[in-house]
């Protein structure tokens, strides 16, 4: 089936951008969340919340048109789980936990 080896290929794709941005990070260069509550840490949580919201949305289209997918479509699917990994990475490098007061607040937003 179409579907299932080219959002396969975009999920590996994904997977391994995930894992070579986290293993090019060393512990001396983590970031850091903005302090909770304050303005910069809203927008953060904006953009997360936004980006698994956009995620949700280009996923649900691939499955309604999953056998007449055009390449182009799949560049930008691509592109959308690309971005939105690289946004998870700058998270996870901030040192967020799954269980997380952050990912309390995101899962409000969302």
């Amino acid at each position: 089936m179409m579907f299932n080896s080219t959002v396969g290929k975009l999920f590996l794709m994904v997977l391994i951008v995930a894992v070579t941005a986290s293993a090019q990070m060393q512990e001396a260069e983590r970031a850091s969340l903005p302090e909770r509550g304050s303005e910069n840490y809203r927008l953060l949580l904006d953009e997360v919340a936004d980006g698994a919201d956009i995620v949700a949305y280009a996923k649900r289209f691939v499955q309604v048109h999953e056998g007449s997918l055009t390449g182009r479509q799949c560049q930008q699917y691509s592109h959308i789980l690309v971005a939105y990994a690289a946004q998870l990475a700058v998270v996870r490098r901030a040192g967020v936990s799954p269980q997380s007061k952050f990912w309390n607040d995101v899962r409000v937003l969302d």
